[in-house]
């Protein structure tokens, strides 16, 4: 039945004949299913068509490690694009932190990232978390659209624990100036808040202290990025009541996220207020005076901006307190969603040509490598026949070589593309950026080296 009616209601909202303060039933309340989907997107998640099997792929990885061979980031973007099922990318975390922890491993693309996660979000969303929890340690840090698009998956089933962890990630890698994540993080914290806020009281009950921080912390920045006085007041006088009652340390709780190293976020709550030109809600008033509390001084100075604010009309019972926030960020997410697919389709765009230039740079060292080892390898043969043919017509047996004898070993050492079980593609990430650097005629920014 309820399904029949809001189809009714979509209908009547788009033939205009419905009152326009019921027409948010009809909106769409989450992310279309064509969301972070094209053509071009497609195209950087498919393997290429001369790619080798995934199990061939592993297991020359695993020959290069067991070499102390360096594996490439491109390696890697040929495995993650082969990934099929939940099973394949859960192995994959093995050489994601064995990537990490290598040589080679202070650099992964956006577009190798990108795969990745979107795989972790279609075949086993329990591994992303699992990567995100350790950010550090596998170098693997999600687009905005991928943080989008698991929080939407979350919200529609209903599992806020998760979908809260979710806008801690978003919080913390600060993906918070899109409207799109926005918009679904509002609305995520609208749900958290009505599910936990109990009756008579201004605030939900927070399962900790992390979960208000971020909370507040969000409405703060959105509040921030969309000029609007209510929400940055509410996210302030939150994040002024945790510094009160638990100090600074606990506000910037590590990572540390977008928030400035300022204390007194009380104070600036009602500089806030007392600056404000615009009509801020009842909401936001009430949360502040709450997290003021007995601090009587304060409260009085806060008491008397209101009063002055409600004699010029600035204080608004309803329209401007969170719910009615989110859902007018709701109305608009379709525009929302065209604008994030259009900057989506230009980045990929852009990642497609990288990763296309980078495959060739690849190829061309590949094949200068080749090269040197097989000139490398006629000069050992010709010093191999100039000594045999020294000794037989001198006659010096003693001097005859021994099998162990090796040849150019210290350019072997210096350099694993001369030895024999050399592994094509094996070489230093660097040695790649710097071929990529001068076939795209890029100048180098200066580097300047700490002591």
């Amino acid at each position: 039945m309820a399904s029949v009616l809001q189809r009714f209601a979509v209908r009547l909202y788009n033939r205009k004949e419905i009152h326009p303060a019921f027409r948010l039933i009809g909106c769409r309340s989450f992310l279309s299913e064509s969301y972070g989907q094209s053509s071009k997107v497609t195209d950087l998640m498919s393997p290429s068509h001369n790619q080798p099997e995934l199990a061939l792929q592993c297991l020359r990885i695993d020959q290069c490690h067991e070499k102390n061979y360096p594996v490439t980031s491109l390696m890697l973007d040929r495995v993650f694009r082969s990934i099929k099922n939940h099973q394949h990318v859960e192995s994959m975390r093995y050489y994601l932190h064995k990537y990490r922890h290598s040589d080679n491993g202070y650099y992964l693309h956006d577009w190798i990232q990108y795969v990745f996660t979107d795989k972790c979000l279609k075949h086993s969303l329990d591994t992303l978390f699992e990567i995100l929890k350790s950010k550090p340690q596998y170098g693997v840090f999600p687009h905005y659209t991928i943080c989008n698009l698991v929080l939407d998956k979350l919200l529609k089933e209903n599992n806020f624990e998760d979908a809260m962890q979710v806008v801690h990630e978003i919080f913390v890698l600060e993906h918070l100036e899109h409207k799109t994540t926005q918009t679904l993080v509002l609305k995520a914290i609208t749900m958290y808040w009505e599910q936990n806020q109990q009756e008579g009281s201004k605030l939900p009950a927070f399962e900790d202290i992390l979960t208000k921080r971020n909370i507040a912390g969000c409405i703060y920045c959105i509040g921030e990025y969309m000029s609007n006085p209510s929400l940055k007041i509410l996210g302030s006088a939150i994040l002024g009541s945790i510094e009160k009652e638990h100090g600074m340390d606990a506000v910037f709780q590590n990572p540390w996220g977008p928030l400035l190293w300022t204390e007194e976020y009380l104070q600036k709550a009602c500089g806030l207020l007392q600056e404000i030109n615009e009509p801020i809600s009842q909401e936001c008033v009430d949360i502040l005076v709450k997290c003021i509390g007995e601090d009587n001084e304060m409260s009085t100075h806060v008491l008397e901006i209101v009063e002055k604010c409600k004699e010029k009309n600035l204080v608004m019972d309803t329209g401007l307190n969170l719910k009615d926030i989110s859902n007018k960020l709701l109305e608009d997410l379709k525009l929302f969603e065209e604008t994030d697919q259009k900057n989506l389709d230009t980045e990929v765009s852009g990642w497609l040509e990288e990763r296309e230039t980078m495959y060739q740079v690849e190829e061309e060292l590949v094949e200068k490598k080749t090269k040197e080892r097989l000139n490398l390898q006629k000069m050992e043969e010709i010093e191999i026949q100039a000594h045999d043919d020294a000794v037989s017509k001198l006659g010096y047996w003693f001097k005859s070589r021994k099998p162990d004898d090796v040849l150019f070993k210290e350019e072997k050492e210096k350099f694993i593309h001369l030895q024999k079980d050399y592994m094509d593609g094996c070489m230093s990430e660097l040695e790649l950026i710097e071929a990529f650097r001068e076939k795209q005629n890029i100048e180098k920014d200066p580097i300047i080296l700490m002591s």
